[in-house]
């Protein structure tokens, strides 16, 4: 026998058999399945089943129905559906009558099961069958190559964008576990710009301590050749400034480190300069100024004054008005309804039998004839002929109205409306006739009929047509 499970993740889970061939559910308490919720309509869908198949149709509700997290107006429910009306979750469940031989899965095959309740659940589920937890399908396992840091997905041997083989690679799923391949590998940092200018002032001393052991000897003869070079060149201008061959070496070729030559004691002076020169680190080169033509002097155009064209005026929207909620109509309501029907009925079938009624008034009730000579024949025949005809519209404005319409006028006036047991409206004219049908067999029974309104909700010919009377209100 199937069921439905209403909320079976919660700690208000309850089972609900369906035992009959139509379950409505909804907000009202005249439902089978109450959902008190203010999302639900008051009527909102019901269970039928039909052709050995169970069916979830939508009964116009607000917020709709949804079958596995899409919204339907009608659908066949299989065995593990998730149902969503309002906030609260349906679990159809259909339990079929082992027969025959079962199948048994194979000892080595691996087992799937659900990871909240540890339930065993079918290929191709979405939704666990016992606590209706979503089964999201497993990210693919994936291996990163230690070369160029891709995630090449499992079970490939070589990387596909360098072509590394796949060794020792760590193993990462989804990016949840294992090495985040997101991120990019940090640089090797560059060495201090401090670190190098100790390097260069360490070269400075060994340089300095090398001519401090060099023999005298050599030393003179540097002196007496520096001397006569000195002699040769020509003083130094004020407008040009000498500038040192070492100190322009230097400049030409930055960063490079040039052991100096040994001098005497007369060229020290120079030897130091040429030193504090090979140390000092190069100059950036200088940026060169690109001057950029003025625009011409001129005068200025004066800017457009734009005004903005004036919007025409919207026409507000007509909000769509909310749906009406139904609730089953009392006796009290029915009866003066009724009533009103019945004095509209009565007015027209006495308008039209108001010659003949005149006629008889005159010619039979004012003066009896005295013999059956005197009775004539065609008001007799027009009587016969005329009566049913008066009767037969009377019951087709009743038909009209049920079967087109959806109600006559005085229901209508009370809010009223004739509806067919699973909500539809209008009933049609076959279910009208047999409603007609019904009120004259009330009548025959002495209006016993009319009378179980009062105590079951539904009147006999409510049951003989399968409809109902419902009332209106706007919520």
């Amino acid at each position: 026998m199937a069921k439905i499970i209403i909320n079976p993740t919660s700690s208000s889970r309850r089972e609900i058999a369906l035992a009959r061939s139509i379950v409505s559910i909804g907000r009202d308490p005249s439902n089978d399945v109450v959902l008190p919720d203010a999302m639900v309509s008051r009527r909102h869908a019901v269970i039928e089943y039909r052709g050995s198949q169970y069916f979830l149709r939508d009964c116009n509700s607000s917020n709709g129905s949804l079958v596995n997290g899409d919204r339907v107006s009608e659908r066949n429910l299989r065995d593990g559906d998730l149902v969503a009306i309002g906030t609260a979750r349906l679990l159809f469940r259909e339990e079929a009558e082992d027969s025959g031989a079962k199948v048994v899965p194979h000892p080595s095959a691996p087992r799937q099961v659900c990871p909240s309740c540890q339930a065993d659940y079918r290929k191709g589920d979405m939704f666990c069958r016992q606590c209706g937890t979503s089964l999201a399908p497993a990210a693919p396992a994936r291996a990163v190559c230690t070369s160029c840091g891709t995630a090449v997905p499992l079970p490939a041997r070589f990387c596909n964008a360098c072509g590394q083989p796949l060794k020792d690679a760590p193993v990462a799923r989804g990016g949840d576990d294992g090495i985040d391949v997101t991120k990019p590998r940090p640089l090797p940092e560059a060495p201090a710009p401090a670190a190098a200018a100790a390097e260069g002032a360490a070269a400075v001393e060994a340089a300095s301590s090398a001519e401090a052991q060099a023999p005298e000897a050599v030393g003179e003869s540097a002196a007496k050749s520096v001397d006569a070079q000195a002699a040769e060149e020509p003083p130094p201008s004020s407008a040009a400034p000498s500038e040192d061959p070492a100190s322009s070496l230097a400049d030409a070729s930055p960063g490079a480190s040039r052991a100096p030559r040994p001098l005497a004691d007369s060229g020290a002076r120079r030897s130091s300069s040429s030193l504090a020169e090979v140390a000092r680190p190069a100059a950036p080169p200088a940026l060169r100024t690109v001057s950029t033509p003025s625009p011409a002097a001129g005068p200025r155009p004066t800017p457009a004054i734009v005004r903005p064209k004036p919007e025409p005026a919207r026409r507000p929207d007509p909000r769509p008005s909310r749906p009406a909620a139904v609730t089953p109509a009392g006796f009290g309501v029915r009866l003066v309804a009724a009533l009103v029907d019945s004095v509209v009925v009565g007015a027209g079938q006495l308008l039209l039998m108001s010659p003949v009624l005149y006629y008889w008034w005159e010619h039979w009730w004012s003066h009896p004839p005295t013999s059956a000579a005197d009775v004539a024949f065609w008001p007799i025949l027009v009587s016969l002929v005329l009566v049913p005809v008066v009767l037969a519209l009377g019951a087709v404005y009743y038909v009209y109205h049920w079967g087109v319409k959806g109600a006559t006028p005085g229901k209508r006036l009370l809010g009223l409306v004739v509806q067919g047991e699973d909500g539809s409206e209008p009933i049609g004219l076959n279910r009208a006739t047999v409603r007609v049908l019904g009120y004259l067999v009330s009548g025959l029974i002495l209006g016993i009929g009319f009378l179980m309104i009062a105590f079951g909700g539904a009147g006999l010919h409510d049951r003989m047509a399968g409809t109902r009377v419902v009332r209106r209100e706007r919520g």
